[in-house]
């Protein structure tokens, strides 16, 4: 699933930075510190949902993502969009409830406030 940005149409990326710790082993040079290698870990295993534009290189809002529905093809905004309880994706409301009605349907805005990072 890709989301995007309603002002430009280009990628919207997740900044998990505040879940992450990134430690380094450094070298020494005459004028600074130079990272050599390096083990990524975790500060937390959910944090808070913070997206930016691949293009404008700002930070995006939820009422200004886009999805695209896996079933129909067309775009809606985040506040418009589902995921399904057995199906994996994201639906608007009009298939999801024509071609799958026997699953409960979460509004994939919701889902969006919190990252799982595990």
């Amino acid at each position: 699933m890709i989301i995007r940005h309603n002002k430009c149409s280009s990628p919207v990326y997740v900044d998990i930075s505040e879940g992450i710790i990134f430690l380094v082993s450094v070298g020494v040079t005459k004028e600074y510190l130079k990272p050599s290698s390096g083990d990524i870990r975790l500060r937390s295993s959910v944090i808070n949902s913070k997206f930016y534009c691949s293009n404008c290189e700002e930070k995006v809002e939820n009422k200004n993502i886009i999805v695209k529905c896996q079933f129909c093809g067309k775009d809606f905004s985040l506040s418009d969009i589902y995921t399904l309880s057995k199906s994996s994706g994201a639906y608007c409301d009009r298939c999801a409830n024509d071609f799958f009605q026997d699953e409960r349907k979460t509004k994939l805005e919701k889902v969006y406030e919190k990252i799982s990072l595990v």
